[in-house]
């Protein structure tokens, strides 16, 4: 039953702020908070670890990873979204623009 075996499952963050940004983005995933720790590391660097069955592993990196939560996932997928509305507007507006000039 490999289902039942915890693994330890860590990240390392830079600033106090940043190991409690992966608390929350770990806790919004539905880890509980009293399983993750916090715990100062070398060089002034901060861990976050928290024990986890080998099933909700990959939840957990992902959770970890995720950066810039909800906002980073639409960033991530949205900036060629940005990038064709950009182009789309400098059409239109360069479109105007030959208009214009040839009503005159």
């Amino acid at each position: 039953m490999s289902s039942n075996r915890m693994e330890l499952v860590s990240a390392a963050a830079e600033t106090l702020e940043d190991a409690h940004e992966i608390v929350g983005r770990l806790t919004q995933a539905g880890f509980a908070r009293n399983s993750i720790k916090v715990s100062r590391g070398a060089e002034d660097q901060f861990e976050v670890s928290l024990h986890v069955r080998d099933t909700n592993r990959a939840k957990a990196e992902r959770a970890i990873e995720n950066r810039g939560g909800r906002l980073g996932t639409f960033a991530k997928g949205g900036a060629g979204l940005a990038l064709g509305l950009g182009a789309a507007a400098l059409g239109v507006g360069i479109a105007a623009a030959l208009t214009a000039r040839r009503l005159v």
